[in-house]
């Protein structure tokens, strides 16, 4: 289970840095900050 949480915590830690350039053109960027931010406490 712990090794799951891992890769899943990759894959979106993947997805994050690839629509990373997005969020920069985006207003929304602050918004993108707060829900990658409780994905990491969510997958801790």
């Amino acid at each position: 289970m712990h090794s799951f949480n891992l890769a899943r915590f990759k894959v979106y830690k993947y997805f994050h840095l690839s629509f990373n350039i997005e969020g920069l053109i985006n207003e929304n960027n602050i918004a993108r900050k707060i829900c990658i931010f409780i994905y990491d406490i969510y997958l801790c």
